[in-house]
């Protein structure tokens, strides 16, 4: 049974290239750590931040106390103050979240100016906000921790190129057109 003979071979030919090229690229990209980090060093401007907004958004009950979140913010007041001064009564009337994303990370902040400051009062799908932005940090590296999946998979790709690179060094490709042909 050729045809039989014919897919043995195939699965074997492909087994032999699995196993060869996870030893050769996927496993050693993940336990060359010095590999890794040497790769990043020498590529870190291929993993960046865009620019990223460091902010705090104030949900608050109303209006009103929306407008005294401005007032105080413009007053060089921070979060702790701003919630101590008004949630005497309940500690659900200012709700403070803080972070630092790129502008498509965080659906707020596409809903303001993106410039250093206090945001007008937001109507946030029901909810009442105001934002502080507090910093617009430029364009910069990711930290290793923070692009490590992205670091592994270039460092896959860099291998693997490296690897074909190597073989093409030391083997001529030719291919059988007569044999090409025949494949339907």
């Amino acid at each position: 049974y050729p045809d039989y003979a014919n897919l043995l071979n195939e699965y074997r030919d492909g087994i032999l290239l699995f196993d060869l090229t996870d030893q050769k690229v996927w496993s050693k990209a993940v336990e060359d750590s010095l590999g890794l980090e040497s790769f990043y060093n020498e590529n870190q401007n291929e993993f960046m931040w865009d620019e990223r907004a460091g902010y705090d958004v104030y949900t608050v009950e109303d209006e009103k106390t929306a407008t005294k979140v401005q007032k105080m913010l413009k007053k060089g007041k921070n979060q702790d103050e701003i919630r101590n001064a008004l949630n005497e009564d309940s500690a659900l009337k200012v709700r403070v979240s803080s972070g630092l994303e790129q502008k498509d990370e965080e659906p707020i902040l596409g809903m303001i100016a993106w410039q250093v400051g206090v945001s007008d009062i937001i109507n946030d799908e029901g909810q009442i906000k105001v934002v502080h932005i507090k910093e617009i940090r430029q364009p910069e590296p990711k930290a290793f921790d923070d692009a490590r999946g992205l670091i592994t998979a270039a460092y896959q790709n860099y291998l693997e190129d490296e690897w074909i690179a190597s073989l093409r060094g030391k083997h001529q490709v030719s291919v059988n057109k007569d044999v090409l042909y025949t494949i339907e």
